[in-house]
């Protein structure tokens, strides 16, 4: 998990041919096989932008403070949470040393790269005691974006451990919608197309289908890229309004889950 490679299935011995391509980057030394580097994309110009795991839930020691830089930032975000870039050299080869494309990504479950050029992720968020909380994010990225890690989550909410005034969630991007936490769900939600910008809902379609059902660091999770719409079908653009309609959903699927037990 620490290395890309590249190799040659045509040729007469294909192992002969295995490569590093990308080399040296964070291992099972870094955190507890919880975030392995699942996804990487190629950019219109052949750069390779990969996905770098946090090495933690929410950065915050075994006492829920938050583990710090001199700068108040979190001591994790410096190397990973984030998707880097790697400059396509020619050739074949990339280089080894990345830049930050975007950050405040805990962990991207899933990379999309649209024909327009937009870069989508579907954001595996963390781990709180709430089987419905919070929500898991699609976002569309930006160079030099913040998407919120670990100080917010569900659009402005500050993470337990971080103050209003550490998290500063005004100042992050917005993902273009949350996704449903919807634990131990018949099956998936649908990601809405009208929650996206409309040049980016191919991309978003191929996110859905991508983003596992089963979340990297806790496989009972089951949480599903989607969103809320109300009962005429048309994508809820307010999250008070989105995260009622979840709830009302989740009601009518244990209902019917009774109900056929009854059967």
């Amino acid at each position: 998990m620490n290395r890309i490679l590249t190799l040659d299935p045509d040729a007469a011995d294909p192992a002969a041919t295995v490569r590093t391509v990308i080399g040296d980057l964070p291992d099972n030394r870094l955190h507890d096989n919880r975030h392995p580097l699942s996804s990487f994309v190629f950019d219109d110009d052949g750069a390779l932008l990969v996905n770098v795991g946090a090495p933690s839930d929410r950065c915050v020691d075994d006492r829920g403070r938050p583990r710090t830089t001199a700068s108040g930032a979190c001591a994790d975000s410096a190397e990973t949470a984030q998707v880097r870039r790697h400059a396509y050299l020619g050739n074949g080869r990339w280089a080894e040393a990345g830049t930050v494309f975007a950050s405040g990504l805990r962990n991207s479950i899933a990379l999309v790269r649209h024909s327009s050029g937009t870069i989508l992720q579907g954001e595996n968020s963390v781990d709180l005691t709430t089987p419905d909380h919070p929500y898991d994010e699609i976002n569309v990225l930006r160079p030099g974006g913040h998407y919120g890690w670990p100080y917010c989550v569900d659009l402005a909410t500050p993470l337990p451990g971080w103050s209003a005034a550490r998290a500063r969630c005004g100042q992050r991007d917005r993902p273009a919608g949350p996704a449903a936490a919807a634990r131990g769900a018949a099956g998936p939600d649908l990601l809405r197309r009208g929650d996206v910008p409309r040049t980016a809902r191919p991309a978003a379609d191929e996110l859905a289908r991508l983003s596992p059902g089963c979340r990297s660091d806790r496989c009972g999770g089951n949480r599903r890229a989607g969103s809320a719409a109300d009962r005429h079908g048309r994508a809820l653009r307010h999250l008070s309004a989105r995260l009622a309609a979840l709830s009302r959903r989740r009601a009518q699927r244990a209902r019917q889950g009774a109900d056929a037990r009854l059967g």
